[in-house]
């Protein structure tokens, strides 16, 4: 779960909720779904694909920092648009199950996201 702002010539912003999986080596793959609203008087739709690469933690249950890149399209009351993403993050604990994170970026605008994730933990081979 997560919440989204975009600052452009419009403010946009979006509650939404996604899911994903790890690809190994400290690559992670996700899909996003949010709707909200656009200023001043519209609501949007924003839908996003990214890539994460997480470097390896320093400890397990300590922040880590990674980089995002992707594809966002959104979509108005009058228009869809597409953009490409980048970002920088810190994710709380995610060799060890998951927590808070928080992403700064660019794609349609001057990009914060604010979230909770859960990782599922698969053991053994």
């Amino acid at each position: 779960m997560h919440v989204q702002a975009l600052a452009r010539d419009s403010m946009l912003g979006v509650l939404g909720a996604g899911g994903g999986f790890r690809l190994g080596g400290g690559l992670r793959a996700a899909a996003t779904a949010s709707w909200g609203w656009l200023a001043p008087h519209h609501t949007a739709g924003r839908m996003e694909l990214v890539a994460s690469f997480h470097l390896p933690p320093m400890h397990p249950r300590h922040p880590d920092v990674y980089l995002s890149g992707g594809l966002a399209v959104e979509a108005r009351s009058d228009d869809l648009r597409e953009f490409l993403l980048v970002a920088l993050g810190i994710e709380a604990r995610p060799w060890a199950g998951g927590g808070w994170f928080a992403e700064l970026g660019v794609g349609g605008g001057v990009r914060v996201v604010l979230g909770l994730r859960r990782i599922t933990l698969r053991r053994g081979g």
